[in-house]
Formats: C-alpha cells, structure tokens, sequence
C-alpha cells in the first residue's frame, strides 16, 4: 500500500471515554493514513491519521478501528484491498 491515503469517516459514534472530544474524528471529514498496525494475533488493525494524534492521554487508545472509514475514491479502495490482501497472505506463511 502507498501511504498516505485519504479516508472518509464514515462512523464517529460510541467514542471511548478515554478519548478526548478534541482527538475525536468527524463523521463525513477527510483523513490521512499514514500508518496501519495489526494490533493482535486476530489480525485486528489499527490506523494511524495525520490529522490527529492519539497520545498518552488517550490510554489505551492509540489508533482509530478501520472500519470507521472509507477510502475516499475507487483507486484508493483498489490499492487498499490490494495491500490487506498481501499483508494478510503474509501471515498465512507463518
């Protein structure tokens, strides 16, 4: 996957208490990706957005669930499931 990426959020409902309101995403508003993890042996993902950053304060939140966003256009939809798709057959070789 070539990142950064542009992603709508598409869910912005049930923000953990943790989260502050000011590191809060949007319904509707354009974000940056810039960083993916998987977060556990489930193969469970986490996005990192440019746009805001989630720190300490934010414990135990450090990245947003990816399906609290869309990519903003086909190409980028094509380019992310292309990328899932290896990263996934990445660890079926484990």
């Amino acid at each position: 996957m070539s990142l950064p990426l542009k992603l709508i959020c598409i869910n912005d409902r049930n923000k953990p208490p943790e989260i502050p309101d000011d590191k809060w995403i949007k319904y509707g508003e354009t974000y940056t990706l810039i960083n993916v993890q998987f977060l556990d042996i489930n193969n469970q993902m986490g996005f990192e957005i440019s746009e805001i950053t989630l720190d300490d304060s934010c414990f135990p939140y450090h990245y947003f669930t990816p399906e609290r966003f869309i990519p903003k256009d086909d190409e980028e939809l094509e380019q992310l499931d292309k990328s899932y798709n290896e990263l996934i057959s990445g660890f079926e070789n484990i």
